[in-house]
């Protein structure tokens, strides 16, 4: 089955799953699929979208088109319910700002948030 949205995260970030949890309990589009990025699954959908394999961005693959670092964390803030669409706000940033912020993140989160042996959230909804 094709979905209209699929979320690939480094499935054994702390940070990485809560996100995913957040986002899935504030969503609008209900036809989504998260894998973790080291998935047998998450494999097909990077080589079919010639996507390079990188466990420190989330990947959001939308309407045809791939989103990265911040911009894929904006795209799904659009998709949430209000008032956490307001957050989205923050795409009036310059996308250098956010994607240096979101590498620095990205860079120190096992640091800041931890581990965890196993992905956290059941993708397989």
């Amino acid at each position: 089955m094709d979905h209209h949205t699929i979320v690939l995260f480094d499935g054994v970030c702390k940070l990485c799953n809560g996100f995913i949890r957040f986002y899935h309990l504030r969503r609008i589009n209900d036809d989504i699929r998260y894998l973790p990025l080291d998935s047998k699954e998450a494999a097909h959908y990077i080589n079919d979208k010639a996507i390079l394999r990188d466990l420190d961005t989330v990947i959001v693959l939308k309407n045809g088109k791939s989103f990265t670092q911040a911009a894929a964390i904006i795209e799904l803030i659009k998709d949430t319910k209000f008032p956490w669409k307001l957050l989205s706000f923050v795409a009036l940033l310059p996308s250098g700002v956010l994607n240096t912020l979101y590498a620095f993140v990205a860079k120190h989160r096992y640091k800041i948030f931890g581990k965890t042996d196993q992905c956290a959230v059941n993708y397989k909804e």
